[in-house]
């Protein structure tokens, strides 16, 4: 799984690492970074969309894993 920490985690890191799951993630260095990143895409200089294979609410976590690990999708979002 995915996911990033700015503007504000509205999840508990620790509580997923807790749980088990094993969780890759990217932390822009500076929340400057990570605004740039987000204009970006905003501007259209990069594509997001394309990325995203398959979206899943958290409590589809497992079935996102399962997708993942059988080859099925490379990205998923999941949406709060």
């Amino acid at each position: 799984m995915l996911f990033g920490l700015y503007p504000e985690a509205t999840i508990s890191p620790l509580s997923l690492l807790r749980s088990g799951l094993q969780v890759w993630g990217d932390v822009a260095v500076t929340p400057k970074w990570y605004k740039k990143a987000v204009r970006w895409v905003e501007y259209k200089k990069v594509t997001a969309e394309p990325m995203v294979m398959r979206r899943f609410t958290p409590d589809q976590a497992k079935e996102a894993f399962d997708a993942f690990h059988a080859g099925d999708t490379a990205k998923v979002l999941f949406e709060m």
